[in-house]
């Protein structure tokens, strides 16, 4: 009798580099034969997921199938710009705004998507949980079952986290070998603009059932395994250590699909290095930034291809 295959469910952020990020990790384990990898998201995902073979679970109702939703990147990015975080200000101010984001979102994830995962994960009793998410749902944490964290953003932004004094607060640009008080004076300046609304975020986690948090932090490693993606050249740990239960990864993305890329003539034949260059979906939708990217970057010897958003 074949061995029965192990239930893999995946609750990614609702954005396009969790939902990727986690794509590329369910075609690796559903090709194995071993593991049968479902997905809980928002009816914006559902066509997508759908149609490269995996099982959806819905959070919140269904829509029909002949019903228009929002292209969830267009969303995604919306909802970035509303909060302000693409509005031209300092890394400071701008580190604080994103502080608050993740600390709103996070409250926002326990009152609305929390009940939904949780009636999923209880229903499906799956094997293993793979969780893509910038903040904690209780549902996942509190359900016994092995859970996994998976990191699609910055390897820096680990120590939003992972207790780290050595790396610079992420968001602000500093360089690594930071001074010492320069890096506490940030940190000091983040935290008392926005530790107000970290100890409600706090407290509603606890009262949920979750670990209580360390100060600054926004989600507690898991015990079992947390993946996160960067190439080892570009990784932090010849200057901050993980601890063994954390992988890298070069790419959380397969091959996908089959299409070819030819290179432009226009840059086939000109001197410099070709250079691919992408701030992310997110980045890449803040379109005065990306204006004033591409005039810099023509000033270049080299040669590029950039990544446009959907803006």
């Amino acid at each position: 009798m074949p061995n029965k295959k192990q239930t893999v469910l995946f609750v990614p952020d609702q954005f396009v580099g969790p939902i990727n990020a986690s794509i590329g990790m369910a075609e690796v384990l559903r090709d194995t034969g071993r593991y049968h990898c479902m997905f809980a998201v928002t009816n914006d995902w559902k066509s997508r997921l759908e149609s490269i073979g995996f099982e959806v679970k819905h959070m919140g109702h269904h829509v029909a199938g002949d019903v228009v939703s929002t292209d969830p990147l267009e969303s995604n990015v919306s909802e970035v710009e509303e909060s302000g975080l693409m509005e031209n200000t300092t890394p400071l101010e701008m580190t604080i705004r994103g502080n608050d984001f993740l600390v709103n979102y996070g409250l926002k994830e326990m009152k609305e998507t929390d009940p939904l995962v949780k009636a999923i994960i209880e229903h499906l009793k799956p094997d293993v949980i793979i969780s893509d998410r910038v903040v904690h749902l209780p549902s996942i944490i509190t359900s016994g079952i092995p859970w996994i964290l998976s990191w699609s953003c910055n390897p820096l932004s680990l120590n939003c986290g992972y207790p780290d004094d050595i790396l610079p607060p992420p968001f602000l640009g500093l360089p690594t070998n930071s001074e010492t008080e320069v890096k506490e004076k940030y940190r000091q300046q983040v935290w008392e603009r926005s530790r107000e609304k970290w100890y409600k975020y706090r407290d509603q986690l606890v009262s949920m059932g979750c670990p209580k948090l360390q100060e600054f932090l926004l989600w507690t490693p898991s015990p079992f395994a947390n993946l996160y993606m960067t190439p080892k050249e570009l990784d932090y740990t010849d200057v901050r250590p993980l601890p063994d239960t954390f992988h890298a990864f070069d790419n959380f993305k397969r091959t996908g699909n089959e299409d070819t890329f030819e290179i432009p003539e226009t840059l086939k034949n000109r001197s410099g290095k070709l250079i691919y260059f992408s701030l992310g979906s997110m980045g890449s939708g803040n379109v005065e930034l990306m204006k004033r990217l591409v005039v810099i970057l023509s000033k270049s010897k080299h040669r590029f291809i950039v990544s446009k958003g959907v803006k």
